[in-house]
């Protein structure tokens, strides 16, 4: 009777180890396909900033797949979260803190501006080295050109990877608004933030995602002196009579390149997207 039951516990223990067994190879093989994929996209992006332009038209073309970009996305997310709070914490607040002058809620507001500097100025470099060497670039008609034949459906890697970090910045960016001290436009940004993620996550899935690196190309440039002259305005308030003038100045003068940017960018050129979405969309489609 002994024999049996420890015959028996052998065999019903035998396919639960094996099943164990396969689990860990599984994530394994999924890691290792996420990690092959992050390779070859953040290797596209390197090669659209710093390759030759033989290199860049000899990248790698790849189809929309929701689910498996949706994990590209996430860890792209955390990398720049951690990046945001790490720079923020460990770097800049040490060095704004030494203004003794300054009260603590406006080394928070001075902190995240720089860090929004950066964001938007990084992306904004990234985004011109990326969308201008896309064969759809210009003329105008190209955005639209093989939208009902599926050809949109199809990214080059360098863009793809351009595209999905920039959903992961939205996305940290709403994690970060509700973590933040609340300010009085805390809702008005939540949306914002909320409405951007979901707005290129639809044209990404759709197949509106050469207009829609277009438009994103074209939102990022105006928030850098936005945010570099609000920097400024708050050094202005903490610092003594006659360092208080120059940073004013700066301030205004930062201040009048944003008017001069958000003209050019957001009515001017944004402008000329809104027409083609209206008007050259549907001789196309």
């Amino acid at each position: 009777h002994t024999i049996h039951l420890n015959l028996s516990r052998v065999l019903y223990r035998q396919p639960q180890q094996q099943t164990a067994g396969r689990r860990p190879s599984a994530i394994v093989q999924i890691m290792e396909t996420v990690g092959q994929e992050l390779q070859n996209l953040l290797t596209g992006l390197i090669t659209a900033i710093y390759g030759s332009r033989h290199a860049v038209k000899a990248l790698s073309f790849s189809e929309v797949d929701m689910s498996f970009d949706a994990r590209i996305v996430c860890i792209f997310a955390v990398v720049l979260f951690v990046l945001n709070w790490g720079v923020r914490l460990a770097v800049i607040k040490p060095v704004v803190s030494l203004a003794r002058a300054m009260e603590s809620q406006k080394q928070e507001k001075i902190a995240q501006s720089i860090m929004e500097a950066i964001f938007y100025g990084s992306f904004s470099f990234i985004g011109c080295c990326v969308v201008s060497q896309q064969s759809f670039a210009w003329p105008s008609m190209a955005w639209w050109s093989g939208l009902d034949d599926g050809m949109h459906q199809k990214i080059r890697c360098d863009m793809r990877c351009y595209f999905l970090l920039y959903t992961a910045r939205y996305i940290q960016m709403v994690i970060s608004v509700c973590i933040e001290p609340k300010r009085k436009d805390f809702v008005e940004m939540l949306v914002h933030h909320v409405v951007s993620v979901i707005l290129t996550i639809v044209s990404y899935w759709w197949g509106y995602n050469r207009v829609a690196v277009v438009i994103m190309l074209l939102l990022d440039p105006a928030d850098v002196p936005l945010h570099l002259a609000k920097c400024c305005k708050y050094m202005s308030e903490a610092s003594a009579m006659n360092a208080k003038r120059y940073w004013r100045f700066l301030a205004d003068v930062l201040f009048a390149i944003f008017g001069v940017m958000f003209f050019i960018t957001r009515l001017v050129m944004y402008g000329y997207v809104v027409w083609s979405c209206v008007f050259e969309c549907h001789k196309v489609l």
